[in-house]
């Protein structure tokens, strides 16, 4: 045996080459991590925003709900209405106005009350269940009085932080959350 103390250059050599593929391990981990704390935050905050419109539309008495949807008039369906157009509905006198905050909406959610480029996007579409389902139902039958409202929310994918996700579901560069709302137009 050898009566030196210490580590050759080849065993140094295998210990940097160990040490270096735990560290791309460990950093590809936080990367990934990362991207799924940026998605789950992204989802909690568009769920957010969308129930924040679709408990006020809930919560809506039912003779101004079906002011609201005269005045709109779904037949069959409108495109998608931005919150300023959807709220635009409610300047009537007999009605009082919703109470939700316009978008668009910044990265924590916060409205920006229709000025700005924001991260999240807020759209409405109306229509009846019979044109959602494509299905026709006896007049003033339980399915063919309601009324849908479809809350669409969008936002970028991770790495596109300039995209205006505004144009509605079908777009790939962004995320979209819809919640409908049902509700009947009048009891019989």
């Amino acid at each position: 045996m050898n009566g030196r103390g210490g580590f050759t250059l080849l065993e140094v050599m295998f210990s940097l080459l160990i040490f270096s593929a735990g560290m791309l391990a460990y950093v590809s981990y936080q990367a990934r991590a990362s991207a799924m704390l940026f998605e789950t935050e992204s989802t909690a905050i568009s769920t957010a925003i969308a129930v924040e419109a679709a408990e006020e539309l809930t919560s809506m008495t039912e003779d101004d709900f079906r002011i609201l949807i005269e005045t709109i008039n779904p037949q069959p369906t409108t495109g998608w209405l931005t919150d300023t157009e959807f709220k635009a509905y409610f300047n009537n006198d007999e009605m009082v106005a919703l109470r939700f905050s316009i978008g668009p909406f910044d990265a924590f959610g916060r409205a920006l009350n229709g000025s700005g480029n924001g991260m999240f996007t807020r759209l409405f579409r109306v229509t009846t269940f019979s044109n959602l389902t494509n299905t026709a139902y006896e007049e003033n039958s339980p399915m063919e009085v309601l009324r849908v409202i479809e809350i669409y929310v969008g936002w970028p994918n991770r790495g596109i932080v300039t995209k205006v996700c505004d144009s509605g579901p079908g777009d790939a560069e962004c995320n979209h959350l819809i919640v409908p709302v049902m509700k009947p137009i009048y009891y019989y």
